[in-house]
């Protein structure tokens, strides 16, 4: 016959597996909704023109895993009329789980053979409250150089690291939501890096301009549409 310590030993277990049960997302949401990121991004932004045939990386294989995380990409170059060039990827993917998340620069970068010499935080000031926190790297592969800022958003948020994506997608879960999720880099190829840093962030703050309140749904969360207010980050 069970003893009191069977009980006890079964109710914590059922208590388990109804707080796990609980954590299981149920409501997909989608901020981008059945828009195309090719057709949001403007070809031609102010102080930056898209190059011709201006493509960065090869589209990803089907069934690999770049293939399962992103469901839409954009990749192009722009030039300034002083010839600087902002490579541009977004990249797009409706489901943010532990198995399917974003990869950022950090780990991106160093698995193709580039090493990271210097990495920090920036903030793009919109105006009033409305700021958006980006991450810059500094990365080296040989005689190539890049000066990268990168954003990521997660939901409603934009988390500068992976320990705050991981909060991220908790709180996610604790809310019963499968968040979908958007990666945004620009990087230049020169040694200087306040140079760099100044096109970067002029080349991000075209964009935000451009790309409207649909655009800067999708890419900097619901907050950021009007330019009202800052996205939370954590």
């Amino acid at each position: 016959m069970p003893d009191r310590r069977d009980f006890i030993l079964g109710a914590g277990l059922i208590g388990i597996a109804g707080a796990a049960q609980a954590l299981i997302p149920r409501r997909k949401v989608s901020l981008i909704g059945n828009r195309k990121l090719e057709t949001m991004i403007p070809h031609n932004l102010p102080g930056f023109a898209a190059l011709n045939g201006g493509g960065i990386i090869a589209p990803a294989p089907k069934g690999s895993l770049a293939d399962r995380l992103y469901s839409q990409t954009v990749q192009r170059l722009y030039q300034t009329p002083e010839g600087d060039v902002v490579m541009l990827l977004i990249a797009y993917g409706g489901t943010q789980s532990d198995n399917l998340q974003l990869h950022r620069p950090e780990s991106c970068y160093p698995a193709v053979g580039f090493s990271i010499y210097d990495t920090g935080n920036r903030e793009i000031a919109l105006g009033g409250d409305a700021n958006v926190p980006v991450r810059r790297l500094a990365a080296r592969l040989d005689q190539r150089v890049e000066q990268i800022w990168y954003w990521a958003r997660v939901g409603e948020y934009l988390p500068l690291n992976g320990a705050e994506q991981r909060t991220v997608r908790f709180k996610n879960a604790l809310a019963g939501i499968i968040a979908d999720g958007v990666l945004v880099r620009m990087s230049t190829l020169t040694l200087d890096e306040a140079r760099g840093d100044q096109v970067n962030e002029a080349f991000a703050r075209a964009m935000i301009a451009g790309i409207g309140p649909d655009g800067r749904r999708v890419l900097l969360g619901t907050r950021f549409a009007a330019l009202g207010g800052p996205a939370s980050r954590v």
